[in-house]
């Protein structure tokens, strides 16, 4: 709802494209001071249930290789992040494991919290 306010005051506006433009209600795609000198694209993501912060939040604010090492760490230990949850799989069974927060997230996989600015190649096999 905030973000269709902002739109029709003009902070906002839905970028004109080829292909349709992602617009909610989890992922919106806008621009920001649209039609000034410093409009710039900015790509909104919203955290709805199920999805839990921790995995959500981490995942989205690391780079592609981070998050990519993340997953597939979790792999190998027998979880599986899905649809913004963590899980751990046995067989057909599937346990969420629930992650409040980036650390309960570092915690669940078993490796340290790192700092956002710190976690570009932190993880080696």
């Amino acid at each position: 709802r905030e973000i269709n306010t902002m739109i029709k005051e003009g902070l906002l506006a839905v970028p004109q494209e080829e292909r349709k433009t992602p617009f909610g209600p989890r992922y919106y795609k806008v621009l920001a001071s649209p039609g000034s000198s410093i409009e710039v694209q900015v790509d909104i993501f919203c955290c709805l249930p199920p999805s839990d912060w921790g995995p959500f939040f981490t995942i989205r604010t690391g780079s592609a290789n981070f998050s990519h090492s993340l997953v597939t760490l979790a792999l190998r230990k027998g979880m599986q992040v899905e649809h913004n949850q963590l899980f751990r799989v046995k067989g057909e069974v599937r346990e969420k494991i629930p992650c409040k927060d980036e650390k309960e997230f570092f915690e669940a996989l078993g490796v340290p919290w790192t700092e956002p600015p710190l976690r570009e190649g932190w993880y080696k096999e």
